[in-house]
Parts: C-alpha cells; sequence; structure tokens
C-alpha cells in the first residue's frame, strides 16, 4: 500500500481508495492527485463520489441555502 491510499472494505468488496483526506485536499486545490490517483477517481465510484461532494461544498457560497448543483 502506498502513501494516501487506504483498503476499504464496502459490503464485502475491497477497493485500494484514495484516502478522504487526501481527495479533499485535492477538491480544495491544496494538493494535485498523483499519475495513480487520477485514473482511480474516473474509474472508482466511491472515491469519485467523495470528491464530487467535496468539489461541491468548495464551490457552495455560505451564505446561500444549499441547493442540488446541476452538473
Amino acid at each position: 500500500m502506498e502513501f494516501g491510499r487506504t483498503p476499504l472494505n464496502i459490503g464485502g468488496t475491497f477497493y485500494d481508495c484514495i484516502e478522504t483526506r487526501r481527495l479533499f485536499d485535492a477538491a480544495s486545490g491544496t494538493v494535485h492527485l498523483n499519475d495513480r490517483e487520477r485514473p482511480h477517481v474516473h474509474t472508482c465510484g466511491v472515491c469519485q463520489g467523495v470528491f464530487y461532494m467535496f468539489v461541491c461544498q468548495q464551490s457552495e457560497d455560505p451564505g446561500t441555502p444549499w441547493e442540488a448543483p446541476a452538473c
């Protein structure tokens, strides 16, 4: 296992997912995903969903009520 990745067990299926904190940092623009992480985000529904949630949170205006994004 390499830094920034953690095994995840969901319903008996194991995923070699990117750590949640790393996805958050990438969504906020403080780090860039490496050459192995970028394709993983595109193919792993778990990581993609978490990353999408963080990206949408980063773009929210804290003064307005939350609405589902159109993307």
